[in-house]
């Protein structure tokens, strides 16, 4: 998966991140993005792929998306401000205001995932929402953040040399 994020996903994304950034403002408008919807491409290839979740507001929702080489699920679910726990097929996208908020915390403190999500998966518990399997939100969240950090880093990298150029 290593490849994959870092040769194909990632590079994808990053206009993708750039463009959502500028129209949410920041992370400030992201409440207002849609949903994926089917694409509108004549790809024949379409796989219904359905994804859990984990939204800012404190929820886990579930999600069913169209994915197909047209349009990877990775951008859809970026365009819907999520990030996915895989390049191609997640079962797990979270909220990029969750991400940011980890990011930022773990910016500050030592990066303790597995104290972050069975935080989580308790809270969550608390308030009535069941998880499937125990520690597969570490897995997965996990993953999403170590990726969605990645891409951080990335645009910030190419912004740079973009102003590199420029002098």
């Amino acid at each position: 998966q290593w490849e994959s994020w870092q040769l194909q996903v990632i590079p994808a994304l990053v206009p993708v991140f750039v463009q959502l950034w500028h129209r949410i403002r920041g992370l400030r408008e992201a409440d207002a993005l849609p949903a994926p919807s089917k694409p509108a491409c004549d790809c024949r290839s379409s796989i219904l792929c359905k994804v859990s979740v984990v939204r800012f507001t404190a929820a886990i929702s579930d999600l069913e998306i169209h994915i197909c080489e047209c349009a990877p699920a990775a951008v859809q679910l970026l365009r819907a401000g999520l990030f996915p726990s895989a390049p191609w097929r997640p079962s797990l996208a979270v909220d990029l205001r969750v991400l940011e908020f980890a990011r930022n915390l773990f910016g500050r403190i030592s990066p303790n995932n597995t104290a972050w999500t069975a935080t989580m998966e308790s809270f969550l518990r608390d308030l009535g929402f069941t998880l499937d399997r125990e520690g597969a939100l570490r897995r997965l969240f996990g993953s999403a953040l170590e990726w969605y950090t990645h891409l951080r880093n990335q645009v910030n990298h190419d912004f740079d040399a973009h102003l590199e150029r420029a002098r």
